[in-house]
């Protein structure tokens, strides 16, 4: 079982001048949901996992404060963290911590996206 993370791009509508999704997914990320109590205990699951149900997420940008101080705990402290590691080899430190970069790019690309999460 994992979890997926597409960013689909938004435009401006031409009638309200309000932002609207698009079907134009602009990348996609997938992880494992062995790392769910790795990025529970660097307070990222609720930003990560439950990111559409989370209120202070609107857009990507709005994950890349979270998602760095979550990183800076991961990075800090590595021990504290690799003892979450999945016995059966899928779900590391390292996954974890190479997602979160990924996604704090993303963030960066594309600030304005919609973010949608499939677990």
């Amino acid at each position: 079982m994992s979890l997926d993370i597409s960013f689909y791009e938004v435009m401006s509508c031409p009638y309200c001048e309000g932002m609207v999704h698009t079907n134009k997914l602009l990348v996609e990320f997938n992880i494992t949901h062995n790392l769910g109590r790795m990025a529970d205990e660097c307070g990222l699951y609720d930003w990560i996992w439950m990111a559409e149900e989370n209120p202070g997420v609107k857009s990507a940008r709005d994950l890349i404060d979270p998602l760095e101080q979550g990183l800076y705990k991961l990075r800090d402290d590595p021990m504290k963290y690799k003892k979450f590691n999945a016995c059966n080899g899928w779900g590391r430190y390292e996954d974890l911590v190479n997602f979160i970069m990924d996604l704090i790019k993303t963030c960066k690309e594309y600030p304005d996206s919609h973010i949608s999460v499939s677990r």
